[in-house]
């Protein structure tokens, strides 16, 4: 029961409790005063009905006394009116029958007792008493009088009753309203809204503590405020470079390791451009090798490079990543670098500020062989001269199926149509007791000819080819109607951000969690972190609409972009699942630890699970362990393995 409904019971308890005392104590007082009106009146009419006599007692004339009383009788007031002589003899009267004696009910008589009073007066003419008068009141119209009387003082009563508890219930409002917005804020507070009160109560207690709560609030938004600084600035310092902004060496082997190693990879470029940094220091000193750095990072954003993308390896090495197998848009880019080059007024017109290669890579290739290939192509490009490209393409032939419009078009439908792909599942565990959090479905594909090709690439030529959210929209369709045959237990599709714009898309899922509130409460969409941060703005309203019926929200390979903090702030995920660059080789490098341990404080503060992805190594699951991470995903703990039904029918 509320704190509210108590106060006014409580208050409307007192109120009634008064009242029924006051309306006993009038009825007590009123029935006192009634019964003295009744002595009173019988004896003053007893008075006057003497004299009124006097003169027909002698002569005695029966007929007019007898008319006298009969008229006073039957105003109503007296139950008996009688004349007697000095022997006790009847001369004349008049009584009421007791079936007229009526009014109110008999408990009240009985509850509250009138007596009838009877008063005497003896007729004289001066010197001899020629009789006497007797005058019995008549209780019936006190009574009634008195009913009636109780009877309005009880309406009056409840009517009084009625407005003070109105009264109280808008009093008790305003005055525990802050009390209400307390609540509603430590909700907020437990969101990370920490939006400031304002005390209106009234009531000096309630304002006061108004006041304390709203400087609680303000030092937990502080708190919050310097973790995610903390946070941002570990996270900027494992894997970005102070002076360019660009990631550095560690964050490129780590997203190429995701692009060609993970359940994620793809087929796609690599670019590698060698500047000529030591001669321009020499020839033209520091400054110039800091502005050409400087406006070779413009161009760098000119080119919509995103910072998960480029990277400074060394003093003179800059690493460009191209996913998904688009070399005519990884040698626009790197051209236009060139260009930039080209464009520098400097004094090495002979060699020139720098050259560029690029090669391919599939998911499979070693680091190894890859940076070999990309330095080859760098050597080539040297050597044909300043501001040159070469293009590596290695002894690796690619799917020509990859590399024509017409036929990636082809693909794409062929899979839509014929729903070649099948569900494999990765659970995301416990890490202490191995138990299943949820059970994430990965979709495999392959070519019209069988031939497996990578999830990321197609999913990428699906975008390309405005497709994807009819891909995405059978590969849900089927991912729900498999779940429906396997009652119990979660499960988590990926889900690109540009499918949940689609209008058509968003509307029909919200239909189907709608319709099937069992289903939706199991389901979790995982949105890549790279694609939902410029995405998320557009796409936070169907969220909102899908967490209302039980939709729950996961944001993968957290860490993996710049720009991630404000993102886990608004969207408030129910699940938040660590890059696996930051898992890897976790005893080498302390600041992956320090940023582990601040967002886990973060992720408490927001209700939310962290999950550390791409687990392999038993030294990094035993650190994880130590530093409170009780969730995870990996080779380690579990293999992708397929489903129940092999290939998903509808």
């Amino acid at each position: 029961m509320t704190l509210s409904r108590q106060l006014l019971r409580m208050i409307g308890l007192l109120l009634g409790l008064m009242l029924v005392a006051c309306w006993l104590i009038y009825l007590q007082n009123s029935r006192s005063e009634m019964q003295q009106q009744l002595g009173n009146h019988a004896q003053d009419t007893a008075t006057a009905l003497s004299l009124t006599l006097t003169p027909y007692t002698s002569p005695l004339d029966v007929a007019a006394i007898t008319a006298t009383i009969t008229a006073l009788h039957d105003r109503g007031y007296f139950s008996q009116i009688a004349l007697f002589d000095n022997d006790n003899r009847l001369i004349a009267g008049k009584q009421t029958p007791l079936e007229q004696q009526n009014g109110a009910p008999q408990w009240f008589k009985q509850l509250y007792p009138l007596q009838a009073p009877t008063q005497k007066m003896e007729l004289s003419d001066g010197w001899r008493v020629m009789g006497r008068v007797e005058v019995t009141a008549d209780v019936t119209q006190a009574y009634n009088r008195l009913w009636l009387a109780g009877w309005q003082f009880m309406l009056a009563t409840l009517i009084i009753l009625l407005v003070a508890v109105i009264a109280a219930r808008l009093l008790v409002k305003r005055i525990l309203k802050p009390l209400q917005q307390l609540q509603k804020q430590a909700a907020q507070i437990s969101q990370r809204s920490f939006k400031p009160m304002q005390a209106m109560s009234g009531t000096q207690e309630i304002d006061s503590l108004v006041d304390s709560f709203n400087q609680m609030s303000d030092a937990l938004k502080e708190l919050f405020s310097g973790l995610e600084e903390k946070a941002e600035h570990l996270q900027l310092q494992a894997f970005q470079d102070d002076e360019t902004g660009l990631g550095n060496r560690r964050g490129f082997i780590a997203e190429l390791q995701h692009l060609t190693q993970s359940e994620q990879a793809s087929i796609g470029c690599i670019g590698l451009l060698k500047l000529n940094i030591e001669a321009l220091h020499q020839k033209q000193g520091y400054s110039a090798v800091t502005q050409l750095w400087r406006g070779l990072v413009q161009r760098i954003e000119q080119e919509k490079l995103a910072a998960n993308q480029s990277f400074r390896l060394h003093d003179d090495e800059v690493a460009i990543l191209f996913p998904q197998c688009d070399r005519q848009r990884a040698e626009r880019s790197m051209q236009g670098l060139l260009e930039f080059l080209s464009e520098q007024e400097s004094e090495l017109a002979d060699e020139g500020l720098g050259h560029a290669g690029l090669c391919y890579f599939r998911p499979g290739d070693s680091q190894d062989q890859l940076l070999s290939e990309l330095d080859l192509a760098q050597q080539q490009a040297r050597q044909q001269g300043a501001h040159n490209l070469f293009f590596n393409q290695g002894n690796r032939e690619l799917p020509t199926i990859l590399l024509n419009t017409q036929r990636r078009q082809q693909l794409i439908d062929a899979i839509i149509k014929e729903q070649r792909f099948e569900f494999r599942w990765q659970g995301v565990k416990q890490l202490v007791r191995d138990n299943h959090l949820y059970k994430e479905w990965l979709p495999t594909f392959a070519d019209l000819k069988g031939q497996a090709l990578p999830t990321a690439t197609i999913l990428a030529l699906a975008r390309q080819t405005d497709q994807l959210p009819a891909l995405e929209r059978g590969i849900v369709t089927e991912a729900l109607a498999f779940a429906k045959q396997q009652p119990g237990g979660d499960f988590s599709v990926n889900l690109d951000p540009l499918t949940l714009q689609d209008r058509d898309f968003s509307l029909w899922l919200i239909d189907r969690c709608r319709k099937d509130p069992t289903l939706a409460k199991r389901l979790i969409l995982e949105f890549d972190e790279r694609r939902l941060t410029p995405s998320y703005n557009s796409i936070s309203n169907i969220i909102s609409q899908l967490a209302l019926l039980g939709v729950r929200f996961a944001i993968d390979h957290f860490g993996a972009a710049t720009a991630s903090f404000a993102l886990l702030t608004s969207m408030k995920p129910n699940y938040l699942k660590l890059d696996g660059r930051y898992s890897h080789q976790l005893a080498l490098h302390i600041d992956n630890q320090f940023f582990i341990q601040t967002l886990l404080q973060l992720c408490r503060g927001l209700q939310c699970t962290l999950v550390a992805l791409e687990i392999e190594d038993k030294e990094d699951l035993a650190l994880l362990r130590q530093l409170g991470v009780e969730h995870g995903q990996g080779y380690l703990l579990g293999k992708p393995a397929p489903l129940a039904s092999a290939t998903m029918l509808s």
